[in-house]
């Protein structure tokens, strides 16, 4: 009987190191479509994530143990390197946001099928808008999950986003204060529901460590942002942040103009 319950453990601790191989053995690639950054192939293993932003040029990739995030632009061979708490998505295309996360409250509300997949439904408390489904069936990491919501600005759920479906009364973000820009310029003035992301397609395939790969032989630099648009992208917003300064900077003249005729600060 002793001999009997020692096979049947040894059987069942094989069994268990078997399944724990093949899961290292595959990854997941997802088509997901961003609102504002546009089309994506996602990479996700239970321990790696590696973001292809298609549309924009850049790639995103961040790992175990150490989860650094490292954007790089491919054609350009330039990168940016940080730690996950000094990164969202926002910021890699709006140069006044801020890296924080989407602490919002977010309660699991019931089980559906998107792109099939068996996915958990969260919404806010209390409330129907935002709609988000994420997989059940993608395994992913703690922080693996923190930086796909990260990139996707989603409330802090421990799965990989698929879905959301936001109203106009959101808040996407953060800015910061700054006494020569109205930041209100950037505001989305869109009303309604909107598809703010979605998945075209997921698979589960191969494992293969190169997905995963950091780049090599890569020019560092300082501003996240120079990752987040291209050249000409780049060049674009230089010219529009000229002209708002400018603007600005014409405001203040003109109020201090108003202020040293009249005694008094002009009405704001």
């Amino acid at each position: 009987m002793r001999r009997a319950i020692l096979v049947w453990l040894s059987a069942l601790i094989l069994s268990s190191q078997a399944a724990g191989a093949r899961a290292a053995e595959s990854e997941w690639l997802l088509e997901q479509t961003h609102e504002e950054a546009g089309k994506h192939e996602v990479y996700v293993s239970p321990d790696a994530i590696k973001i292809v932003c298609q549309s924009q040029g850049y790639v995103v990739v961040a790992k175990a143990p150490t989860w650094q995030i490292c954007c790089y632009r491919p054609k350009e061979k330039i990168e940016w390197l940080g730690v996950m708490d000094n990164f969202n998505g926002i910021i890699m295309r709006n140069p006044f946001a801020v890296p924080s996360i989407n602490s919002r409250p977010i309660s699991a509300l019931s089980t559906v099928q998107y792109r099939g997949l068996k996915c958990t439904r969260y919404c806010p408390p209390h409330e129907m808008r935002p709609v988000i489904l994420a997989a059940d069936d993608i395994p992913v990491s703690a922080r693996g999950a923190e930086f796909l919501c990260r990139y996707y600005y989603v409330h802090s759920i421990p799965k990989v986003p698929l879905f959301r479906l936001v109203n106009a009364r959101s808040k996407n973000g953060q800015t910061v204060n700054k006494d020569w820009l109205d930041t209100q310029i950037m505001s989305d003035m869109r009303e309604g529901d909107r598809i703010v992301l979605k998945t075209e397609s997921a698979k589960k395939i191969a494992y293969n460590a190169a997905d995963f790969a950091y780049p090599k032989d890569c020019k560092r630099v300082k501003e996240i942002n120079m990752i987040g648009y291209s050249s000409d992208g780049r060049d674009k917003m230089s010219d529009v942040m000229d002209e708002i300064g400018f603007a600005s900077d014409f405001s203040k003249s003109q109020k201090e103009k108003t202020i040293h005729k009249t005694g008094t600060k002009a009405d704001h």
